[in-house]
């Protein structure tokens, strides 16, 4: 089925949502549709929403884009424990008896001044949203990452395929923000840098920037990354050396198993 916010929000960002034959369509055709359609009318509301109170003078949505927990986003702070969330408005309270979800759903918007984020329930039931101007962000992170994978659908040999992702990350003011966005996204985003004219001063960069050094190690998601990949080989370096030295007596664990 996949995930019905993913679905819309990518129609609606491309300004068209295809509409077949509903003769043509199944039992559970009809429902997905149909689950569909409501979720394109509350996208929408959300959207006029911010338009009408929220956004600036002469500030405008130039383009949106889904963060899901089933996707390549990241999701760590919004699945399990850290996803739990207690609705309180009737909008709020009705989004999650309708399409089942608490924090997974997620909306990345750019408008022509700043950057909005918001998490859908938050923004029902308090209106919340977090808001990056461009004017304060000096640098964007955007790697592209390869992801090597088997899919075994069609049974053995499994086929070698590959995941592209793309890394992307900026500071603003004290707040950091991180993220992982699907190859097609990560165009969505690099395109946006590039034709925001409000963003032309932001320097796009494949390593991660940071105005403190304290935070250039400890609040650095690419760093972090490279310490766990190199203390993983270190620890497959270490156990093949031990293995050497138990089986075959040499490397520097043979003195010690013996």
């Amino acid at each position: 089925m996949g995930n019905t916010f993913r679905k819309t929000v990518r129609n609606m960002n491309q300004k068209y949502q295809r509409q077949p034959n509903e003769a043509t369509l199944s039992s559970n055709q009809k429902k997905r549709l149909f689950k569909q359609t409501k979720m394109y009318i509350l996208v929408q509301e959300i959207l006029e929403s911010l338009e009408e109170h929220h956004l600036k003078h002469n500030e405008t949505i130039r383009s949106f884009l889904p963060l899901t927990n089933d996707g390549a986003n990241i999701s760590f702070m919004t699945s399990g424990i850290m996803g739990l969330y207690h609705p309180k408005s009737k909008k709020a309270k009705k989004y999650v008896n309708d399409f089942h979800d608490l924090r997974g759903n997620r909306l990345f918007i750019f408008t022509s001044q700043r950057i909005i984020f918001m998490t859908i329930i938050e923004y029902l039931d308090q209106e919340l949203f977090y808001t990056y101007p461009y004017d304060k962000i000096e640098t964007i992170t955007l790697k592209k990452n390869t992801l090597g994978y088997f899919d075994w659908e069609k049974g053995f040999p499994p086929a070698r395929k590959k995941m592209y992702t793309y890394f992307f990350d900026f500071e603003c003011d004290n707040a950091i923000f991180s993220e992982l966005f699907s190859e097609m996204d990560g165009k969505i985003v690099l395109e946006q840098v590039n034709k925001i004219e409000e963003m032309k001063h932001i320097a796009v960069s494949e390593e991660v920037y940071r105005q403190r050094a304290f935070d250039a190690l400890l609040n650095n998601p690419l760093f972090g990354y490279r310490v766990t990949k190199f203390i993983s080989y270190g620890l497959i370096l270490l156990f093949l050396t031990f293995l050497i030295g138990l089986f075959f007596g040499m490397g520097p664990f043979a003195v010690y198993l013996r």
